[in-house]
């Protein structure tokens, strides 16, 4: 999944298309390399809950406050937030 639609979804509670998905992830974006080197999010994507969260958010899109809200999943879903915000502002 391209990164950069995952956080617009995320942000938005938008559903990618086929095509987005489709499309891969550009490991040459700013964006990407930046979400890939936090600390957090390295520590979050160990955790098996942190990848069920981000399959069940893309399939039901109104259980995202629920991982947001969760103590293991809450911490990694707020950093890429952060780091999509940030970079947008640029």
């Amino acid at each position: 999944m391209n990164c950069r639609v995952m956080c617009e979804w995320l942000l938005g509670d938008r559903k990618p298309s086929p095509e987005d998905l489709d499309k891969g992830i550009d490991t040459n974006s700013p964006l990407f390399q930046a979400i890939l080197e936090n600390p957090v999010v390295q520590l979050g994507l160990t955790n098996p809950k942190t990848l069920l969260a981000f399959e069940d958010m893309l399939e039901n899109p109104l259980n995202s406050t629920q991982w947001m809200n969760d103590p293991e999943t809450g911490p990694v879903m707020l950093q890429i937030s952060r780091i999509f915000q940030t970079l947008n502002r640029t």
